[in-house]
């Protein structure tokens, strides 16, 4: 079975969930989730964080039917919420923005796990003392690390998280069924990057 990232494509908004822009134009952290910022390099907890109700006031824009925001989470329009729903596809819990009904952000639900023995991520150190998170973790793994899920009609995520200096950026995997799915429906704005099973030898 192939399976895909969902890329999505370089947009002209900037969108924050997590963040506010300053009138100095600084990124400030929320203040509902200033509790969930580590003291030490000042990440905060991403998932706890999209447990929260987000605040009234977070608005994102978007020109494409699905998008990432400037803090790493993917959201989308509610065309992509009928086409994931009509279609029987799980592993999506959809958070409607207030007072925009045609706006979500889409949280994973399906976790899988990752060899961690076998090449794929890199981590940029120094490894936070307090939280143990490191400043960058990039590259992918393959396939042949992730525990693959048997249901070919889910969207899924790896346990590991691609993570820059401020936190961490979603990653949504999907089946070739998926993938199918969302050209024959036209969903605007990703690209489909194909996974290796492996990484070259030598």
């Amino acid at each position: 079975m192939r399976f895909y990232l969902i890329d999505p494509k370089d947009h002209r908004y900037s969108n924050y969930i997590f963040y506010l822009l300053s009138d100095d134009d600084y990124l400030v952290l929320r203040e509902s989730y200033r509790h969930l910022q580590c003291q030490v390099c000042k990440k905060i907890d991403e998932i706890a964080a999209l447990q929260l109700p987000l605040e009234p006031d977070v608005q994102i824009q978007g020109r494409f039917d699905l998008n990432q925001t400037s803090d790493g989470m993917y959201h989308c329009n509610d065309r992509v919420k009928k086409i994931v729903e009509d279609n029987g596809i799980s592993g999506i819990r959809f958070i409607e923005l207030p007072g925009k009904e045609d706006c979500y952000v889409m949280v994973p639900t399906v976790e899988v796990l990752v060899d961690r023995s076998q090449p794929g991520h890199k981590y940029n150190e120094p490894k936070c003392p307090n939280c143990g998170r490191y400043r960058e973790v990039f590259g992918f793994a393959r396939l042949s690390p992730l525990s693959l899920p048997e249901d070919p009609m889910v969207i899924f995520t790896p346990e590991i998280w691609l993570e820059d200096s401020r936190g961490k950026n979603a990653v949504l995997l999907v089946s070739q069924q998926v993938m199918q799915i969302m050209k024959v429906q036209k969903v605007s704005g990703i690209m489909f990057s194909e996974l290796a099973q492996s990484w070259p030898e030598g």
